[in-house]
C-alpha cells in the first residue's frame, strides 16, 4: 500500500465487550534496520499518513468514547517534525487522551520541544530500544545507538514524566551473561515503568536469521517457538538453557515488591498496586516454568534444558 491515507479506519463499533483504548498506526516501518528486528523488512518502506488522516481516525475515536491511545508505529518519533505537529494539532484540536502510548528512539531526547509537546499532549508512556549496555553489542546489531545516549534518554523522559518502558535483548553474540544482567539493573536504577525482555530471536528475512543458519546455530523452525520468550539459537556466550535463565532471571530481578512500591512512590497508588500483582504473577510463572523444565519430559522447556552441550539437533 503506498498511500496510507487510502486504508480505512478500523471499525471499533462491531465490538460486543467494552474497550477504553484504540489503536493507531501513522506510518509504517522504520527508517533504521536493526540486524534482529522484522520491521524494516515486513514494512519496507517506510511511508508516513497524512496528519489530516492521522487527526480524522482520532476524532472518530474520541466521538466514539475512547479513554486511551496507543500509537503502533515502530518508531513514532522517527521524524521528529511531523511528531510535533501531531502533537500540537492533538492539543489545538481537543484530541488529547488520558494516556497516549508510544514507540520511540533514544535520539527523541536531543529535542527538548518534542518531549515538551509529547507531555503536554500526553504521549506519556513510552517503549524505547534500550537492547544493550554494551557499545559492542548495540554496533553488533546495527543499532545507531550509544551507551550516553541511552542514559540521556532515560534522564530526559523523567524530566519530562514520561514513564519507560525499557527493551532489552538477550542474546546478542558479543553480549556476556553479566552484560545483559546490568541492562536490568540500570532499567531499575532508573525507575523504568516497565522492562520487556526479548530473547533475540532469528525470525526469517532478517540478517540474523540468514547469519545463524548458515553457521548452522538455529536449533527449530517451529515457528510458534519464535515469541522472543524462547531460545531458538545457539548463543555465543552461554549455553541455551543458560539464555533462558536468563529471561527468567530478568523478569524476577525486575518485579520485585520492593520495586513496586517505588513506583507507587512516583507514579501513584493505580501503577504501584498494578506492579504488585504482576510481581506476584511473574514469581508464581517463573517457578511453575522451571518445574516444567525439570520433569516436563515432553516440553520444549525440558529438551532445552537437557540438549548436550556443543551439540545442534533440532530439539522441538
Amino acid at each position: 500500500l503506498k498511500d496510507l491515507d487510502d486504508a480505512p479506519f478500523p471499525d471499533y463499533s462491531i465490538l460486543k465487550t467494552r474497550c477504553d483504548c484504540a489503536n493507531v498506526m501513522s506510518t509504517r516501518g522504520c527508517p533504521f534496520c536493526c540486524s534482529f528486528c522484522t520491521t524494516s523488512r515486513m514494512f519496507h518502506p517506510y511511508r508516513e499518513r497524512s496528519i489530516d488522516s492521522v487527526m480524522d481516525e482520532l476524532r472518530y475515536y474520541k466521538s466514539l468514547g475512547f479513554k486511551y491511545m496507543n500509537f503502533e508505529d515502530d518508531n513514532f518519533t522517527a521524524n521528529k517534525e511531523r511528531a510535533k505537529e501531531i502533537c500540537r494539532r492533538m492539543i489545538r484540536e481537543n484530541l488529547v487522551f488520558r494516556e497516549t502510548f508510544f514507540f520511540g528512539r533514544t535520539d527523541m531526547a536531543n529535542d527538548d520541544e518534542l518531549l515538551g509537546l509529547l507531555q503536554k499532549a500526553h504521549l506519556t508512556r513510552a517503549l524505547v530500544g534500550i537492547e544493550s549496555l554494551n557499545q559492542q553489542s548495540l554496533d553488533e546489531i546495527n543499532k545507531h545507538q550509544k551507551v550516553a545516549d541511552i542514559k540521556r534518554c532515560a534522564a530526559a523522559l523523567a524530566k519530562h514524566k514520561i514513564r519507560l518502558i525499557a527493551s532489552i535483548v538477550l542474546g546478542i553474540d558479543t553480549d556476556r551473561q553479566e552484560d545483559i544482567l546490568k541492562g536490568v539493573e540500570f532499567s531499575k536504577k532508573i525507575n523504568a515503568y516497565q522492562l520487556q525482555p526479548a530473547i533475540l530471536t532469528p525470525f526469517p528475512g532478517t540478517a540474523v536469521y540468514r547469519q545463524y543458519k548458515k553457521e548452522g546455530r538455529v536449533l527449530t523452525e517451529d515457528w510458534s517457538l519464535f515469541d522472543m520468550m524462547n531460545v531458538t539459537f545457539l548463543p555465543k556466550t552461554m549455553t541455551p538453557w543458560e539464555l533462558q535463565e536468563l529471561f527468567f532471571k530478568a523478569v524476577k530481578r525486575f518485579y520485585t515488591f520492593f520495586s513496586s512500591f517505588r513506583i507507587w512512590k512516583i507514579f501513584g497508588a493505580n501503577f504501584g498496586l498494578r506492579r504488585i500483582a504482576f510481581s506476584f504473577v511473574v514469581k508464581i510463572g517463573v517457578f511453575a516454568l522451571n518445574l516444567v523444565a525439570r520433569f516436563g519430559r515432553h516440553t520444549s522447556l525440558y529438551r532445552l534444558k537437557h540438549l548436550p552441550a556443543g551439540k545442534l539437533p533440532e530439539y522441538m
